[in-house]
């Protein structure tokens, strides 16, 4: 082996020791050095090195820990600093947008709620409220924008991962928004974007790992039910890290030639299992016409309450939007395999109408009839999921490629 490979490789393994440390903390919290060893596998003296560089750079601090027994002497411990960097995390929904403010420590500092208005279609001035918004956000915690070293972003419709745009979205069509280049001229922090419906998928599969239930090769699919209908699949690979995927479920064709979706296709899925798919079925109105983007919950529940009540027809449109949900998950599960399915979203309030349509699909798919039902189970709560495990993303894939590498220094106060 040359003298460049032997450094390349020695500093690769030093880079991924020092992330073993960082991701050790993140995962258990404050850690001694004795059991930051245990956690890791690395030798004693590794973790006396590393810890030393993190302390010197400023990435850790030391704390006390009283003994479990109440005696003795404190246990030092390592956590991350506070104020090592801070980071944004925003979400965008059809209802809100939502600014949230952590550190390093992973401690939300401050938080900033706006209602949105989905008659604003135009998404260069949408784009333009946001930077305004972000800026005011952060100005108002007193922390300069350098301070500031990533943006995450999530929101629902489909996006470019590589280039942070938004490609296409029910409020703005084809109106394209790159969150990079918008707030490339104010902002130097590296701004990411993802599906929502991915940090929902993450947070469930990352507990079964967490819980050992799971082994390399397995997936989880998670699908949001709402005015959209939305998919996330993690996946976990043979280093027990978990992938992450957005497939266009919602508009994967359903019938040919069927009702027209949002998206100007006719027959997507979303046609028949989405809210406006189940309004315009009930109501038996045109199928070449969007009765409208984003049908208020309240007037579902009167859906709701119409077909528990016993009409046929609104019951019908429910019963349609669950058969229609359950053949998409079947062709699903038999390209992929079998795998557990969460469903999340508004549309769980109305899960006793769509369950006899989607379980006698799933019940007539191959995999089910070979002996495989899909373990199903619920979320109510997804907008928590979908923000902890986009802030847990962002701050270790900061560790990993900025602080590991030793890419990044301190951000003066």
């Amino acid at each position: 082996m040359s003298f460049i490979q032997t450094a390349i490789t020695t500093e690769g393994l030093r880079h991924n020791n020092r992330a073993m440390v960082l991701n050790s903390l993140r995962e258990f919290g404050p850690l001694s050095h004795t059991v930051i060893a245990e956690k890791t596998g690395l030798a004693s003296g590794t973790v006396s090195v590393i810890t030393g560089e993190f302390l010197e750079e400023g990435v850790l601090e030391k704390v006390e820990q009283s003994p479990a027994s109440g005696r003795g002497r404190p246990r030092i411990s390592f956590t991350p600093c506070a104020n090592f960097a801070y980071f944004v995390v925003l979400r965008i929904s059809a209802e809100r947008i939502e600014f949230s403010l952590l550190d390093y420590k992973n401690t939300l500092k401050d938080r900033q709620v706006f209602g949105r208005d989905n008659t604003q279609t135009d998404a260069v001035k949408f784009g333009q409220m946001i930077k305004k918004q972000l800026a005011d956000f952060v100005a108002r915690s007193e922390i300069k924008q350098s301070q500031i070293k990533v943006i995450s972003i999530t929101t629902k419709g489909e996006v470019d991962t590589q280039e942070q745009s938004l490609l296409w979205s029910p409020v703005f069509g084809n109106q394209k928004i790159n969150f990079r280049e918008l707030l490339h001229d104010d902002w130097h922090a590296e701004v990411k974007l993802h599906n929502e419906i991915c940090y929902v998928a993450h947070n469930v599969m990352r507990r079964a790992v967490q819980n050992d239930t799971v082994t390399a090769g397995d997936r989880h699919a998670v699908v949001w039910l709402s005015d959209n209908i939305g998919l996330g699949v993690a996946r976990v690979n043979q280093h027990k890290e978990i992938e992450l995927s957005a497939p266009s479920f919602g508009h994967m064709p359903h019938i040919a030639q069927g009702p027209l979706c949002r998206c100007g296709a006719n027959g997507c899925l979303e046609t028949y299992a989405g809210f406006y798919g189940i309004l315009r079925t009930a109501f038996e109105a045109p199928t070449d016409v969007i009765p409208a983007n984003f049908i208020p919950l309240d007037q579902m529940h009167r859906l709701a309450q119409s077909a528990r009540a016993g009409d046929r027809m609104t019951e019908f449109a429910f019963r349609q939007a669950g058969a229609a949900l359950g053949l998409s998950l079947s062709r699903l599960f038999n390209v992929l395999g079998p795998m557990p399915l969460t469903i999340v979203g508004a549309g769980l309030q109305f899960y006793d109408l769509l369950k006899p349509g989607l379980e006698e699909q799933l019940q007539d798919s191959f995999l089910v009839r070979m002996g495989q039902p899909p373990n199903v189970s619920f979320e109510p709560n997804e907008d928590r999921l979908a923000f902890e495990s986009n802030s847990f993303v962002t701050l270790r894939e900061f560790d990993k490629t900025e602080i590991a590498t030793r890419k990044f220094k301190r951000c003066k106060k």
